[in-house]
């Protein structure tokens, strides 16, 4: 006959590998932690560690994850769940969405968050008080990548947009305008004429076709 499985809820508290197995130890209602120590399982492909909560002056841990604990017979093993800190960072869902999150220093979040209703997909990382981010549009393809200097590189259908998400003017190619000025260079010498050399007007790191 097997053992009845039981479960709680209560909150992670501290976290460390062993054996290259992730554990957690276990606060519940009148738990000794130490004594509630246990492997974390995690869904196929997809897995994480918490962060510890934040102690007060006589140690006794605040606000951490979420956890279950499932007990059966001498075992025990931890399913962690959200954490309170991090979810008012996070962006609201829509029906059907999903999302995938790193919780930071300070509370601060990195997410990925894929939307239910527009098909669209949104990466933003925390970058000190700003973020990047890097959005697919579900209705149109167009990818935006935004730094948090403020610079945009937007890839649309049949063009890309360089600095800003619109209004830059076309980008000359190089190969054939030097093509040309050497051209213009040769002519202006048969007149008697120097035009200076083309220098420094050649983008070195910004290739395109």
């Amino acid at each position: 006959m097997s053992d009845t499985l039981e479960l709680e809820v209560g909150k992670a508290i501290l976290s460390a590998y062993e054996d290259g197995f992730l554990h957690a130890q276990f606060d519940a209602n009148g738990d000794d932690p130490a004594a509630a120590q246990a492997e974390v399982l995690s869904p196929f492909g997809l897995d994480g560690r918490p962060r510890d909560p934040e102690a007060d002056a006589d140690g006794v841990p605040g606000v951490g994850a979420t956890a279950i604990r499932a007990i059966e017979g001498r075992g025990q093993h931890m399913l962690v769940m959200g954490d309170p800190r991090a979810t008012e960072a996070l962006p609201a869902l829509e029906k059907g969405s999903s999302r995938l999150y790193a919780h930071l220093d300070g509370n601060k979040v990195t997410w990925l968050r894929l939307d239910g209703a527009t098909g669209s997909a949104k990466l933003r990382v925390s970058v000190g008080n700003s973020e990047s981010t890097v959005e697919v549009n579900g209705s149109t393809g167009d990818i935006t990548l935004t730094h948090q200097g403020g610079t945009v590189l937007v890839v649309k259908t049949a063009s890309v947009e360089l600095g800003a998400a619109s209004g830059g003017g076309p980008l000359m190619k190089y190969t054939e305008f030097a093509a040309a000025w050497a051209t213009l260079t040769t002519n202006a010498a048969a007149l008697g004429l120097t035009v200076p050399a083309l220098t420094g007007v050649a983008t070195t790191k910004v290739n395109g076709t």
